[in-house]
């Protein structure tokens, strides 16, 4: 039988580290644009416990003071919208309301919080509540159980996890290179036809669109409002079913689901929240589904073909979007730029021959970007894996060979008050 790790214990979080709350400041001037790197639950996607080195805002020492600070080695962790992205502080930072920092104790390694963190995110998520949104609340996020071995095990770790993991993130690295790449060959065939044409011998004249440069001679340039309705829908992302589950997606790729708001003809929807979707585009084709509050949908279309308008603001809404949104708490698009968004129209013939080719032309694109993406999916399963059994004892990180472990949690195996931290 393997060996157990001596001196593993198991009690709560709240044992080991303390957790801060944060805050953000009201939208004056003088609390925003200054030197303190401002975290927000975006800032954190994809970081799975790594450096924060980049994020979206930035606070002066007088936002600050409404805000929670971190200090270099604090770990982070989305509390809301979602609930367990986290990232380590480099430097001093302030971050919002949607997050919470956890400082680690004496006993307790920084770089192994965050490992342990990454592998307790189901965790935290089923400890969500709320009915608005959910929310992991601080005594929530407090009251975790964590496995902590000796400091030495878990310095030995988080060098096993450092090398293994960089292994796995290279390859999503790359993984996700390749999808730039194709999406960017995409995108450069889609634009080419949505401004010139499938004739290119036609003549052209200037569009007055930035976003377009010169089209066709005979082709018209129109307002959306004249080309469709614009709605939103009336749920907010809080709204979740006794299971925990929300009754559809709010941000990312999949917006919607089945179940709610019937449409007749097909719609097009961008989420409009400034959560990393901003601009983004979806098309869906037939029966029922549910949009956040925040999604705008375009339906009930008229002179414009729903897959021609779908490629078309694909194509060239998102930069115009975020260059128009408000960018001082979020990201955030407005009915009035959508309804004022200038298409480039053909005729109704010309859009369906160009969506057939266009059709054709990305499938195979489109095939490729999905490969990969499952690549990425399952690299990022066996990451989240391999980093859940080496923080609880599962994987013995000098041989990285499998092994039984016994934690205690009996009396004096852990520190009986937050004063020992």
């Amino acid at each position: 039988m393997a060996q157990a790790i001596d001196g593993m214990r198991v009690a709560p979080l709240k044992r080991f580290a303390r957790v801060g709350n944060g805050g953000t400041p009201t939208a004056d001037e003088i609390n925003w644009g200054g030197d303190i790197p401002f975290v927000t639950p975006p800032d954190l996607n994809g970081l799975d416990g790594k450096a924060i080195t980049t994020v979206g805002r930035s606070l002066t020492e007088v936002g600050a003071r409404s805000s929670g600070v971190a200090q270099p080695g604090d770990v982070i962790v989305s509390t809301r919208a979602p609930i367990g992205h986290i990232g380590t502080a480099v430097a001093d930072c302030a971050f919002n309301q949607g997050c919470r920092s956890v400082r680690a104790g004496p006993a307790l390694s920084s770089a192994f919080l965050a490992y342990v963190l990454v592998s307790a995110r189901p965790e935290m998520e089923s400890r969500g509540l709320g009915t608005t949104f959910v929310e992991l609340s601080g005594s929530g996020l407090a009251s975790l159980p964590v496995m902590v071995p000796p400091l030495g095990i878990q310095l030995r770790t988080v060098e096993y996890l450092d090398k293994e993991t960089a292994e796995i993130d290279a390859f999503i690295a790359d993984q996700e290179q390749l999808i730039g790449l194709l999406a960017e060959r995409h995108a450069s065939k889609t634009a080419r036809v949505l401004s010139i044409g499938m004739d290119e011998s036609a003549s052209v004249r200037a569009s007055g669109l930035d976003h377009i440069g010169v089209v066709p001679e005979h082709w018209s340039i129109v307002p959306t409002r004249r080309l469709c309705t614009i709605t939103t829908g009336v749920e907010d992302s809080g709204n979740a079913n006794p299971a925990g589950e929300y009754p559809f997606f709010v941000r990312g790729r999949e917006i919607l689901r089945s179940d709610s708001y019937l449409f007749d003809t097909e719609a097009v929807m961008t989420p409009g929240d400034g959560q990393g979707g901003t601009g983004k585009v979806f098309h869906y084709y037939f029966g029922k589904f549910q949009a956040h509050q925040r999604v705008y949908v375009f339906k009930d279309f008229s002179g414009i073909a729903a897959r021609y308008f779908y490629y078309y603001i694909s194509a060239f809404l998102q930069p115009v979007a975020l260059s128009r949104s408000n960018t001082v708490t979020m990201e955030s698009l407005r009915r009035p730029m959508l309804a004022d968004f200038m298409v480039a129209l053909p005729p109704l013939d010309e859009q369906n021959r160009a969506v057939d080719y266009l059709d054709a032309q990305t499938a195979s694109i489109d095939a490729l970007i999905a490969d990969a993406d499952r690549s990425v999916a399952l690299a990022s399963e066996r990451r989240a894996a391999l980093i859940t059994a080496a923080v609880t004892g599962q994987i013995d990180v000098t041989s990285g060979r499998p092994r039984i472990v016994r934690p205690t949690c009996e009396a004096g195996s852990v520190p009986t008050s937050e004063g020992e931290l």
